[in-house]
């Protein structure tokens, strides 16, 4: 199994509060976004990562992940995406369709251990199957929910209100996703829709425990306590 990373967001909200630090390698808990995700990762067993920035990060990002992880076998696509979909479309295009992927957002904390209960939960299941890690906590401000069945197996997405919401973690073979187009979608939670929705596509939920998203400023400090909470 391999692993992905999406880290080619703007980080406008940042930006606008003045702080000019890459959002991939902003600090919290004493520790660049980047070193959390990868060391979930390294935890999970999983030392073969993709990574995707944009170009302008792209160099002071890399040099940074090289130094902090020289164990790893990392690799990069330096790339300006349009969006979140198309930054994880671009990202399953470069690998063998035949492989299964973990992916997740360089911008959410997970309590330690969880990308490791991720793939095991993964690997006990059959081909044509899509893992998304779900989270009962909610701060989003435009959440994603879906609807479960006894099984945990997604049965719809995007109603207003639920238990769970999807948290930026997903398991999938690339080939699930082959021949979409990475800009033909405007949102993320567009394209998981149509891929949940599929013929022939099983997708499961699965429950990552508290998860949280570090998308504005404000969000720092609530990521700061509960990393306090877990080291």
């Amino acid at each position: 199994m391999e692993g992905g990373i999406i880290a080619a967001g703007l980080g406008s909200r940042f930006k606008e509060a003045g702080l000019d630090t890459p959002k991939p390698l902003l600090e919290v808990g004493g520790r660049p976004l980047l070193y959390w995700t990868l060391q979930q990762f390294k935890d999970a067993g999983i030392t073969s990562i993709r990574i995707i920035f944009r170009k302008a990060i792209c160099r002071q990002c890399t040099d940074f992940v090289e130094e902090a992880f020289p164990e790893l076998e990392l690799s990069f696509i330096c790339k300006d995406t349009g969006s979140s979909s198309e930054s994880f479309l671009t990202l399953l295009n470069s690998w063998d369709c035949s492989k299964r992927v973990l992916v997740t957002t360089v911008d959410s904390i997970y309590l330690p251990g969880m990308l490791k209960h991720f793939r095991q939960r993964a690997e006990r299941c059959r081909k044509n199957s899509l893992f998304l890690g779900i989270t009962s906590h909610v701060e989003d401000e435009k959440p994603l929910f879906v609807d479960l069945d006894s099984d945990f197996i997604i049965t719809s997405m995007g109603r207003p209100h639920g238990t769970f919401v999807t948290t930026g973690a997903y398991l999938l073979e690339p080939g699930l996703a082959q021949g979409k187009d990475p800009k033909g979608y405007s949102a993320l939670r567009i394209l998981l829709k149509e891929l949940v929705l599929s013929p022939g596509i099983t997708a499961f939920g699965v429950d990552l425990g508290k998860v949280l998203d570090v998308d504005r400023p404000e969000d720092i400090l609530s990521a700061e306590r509960f990393i306090r909470a877990f080291t």
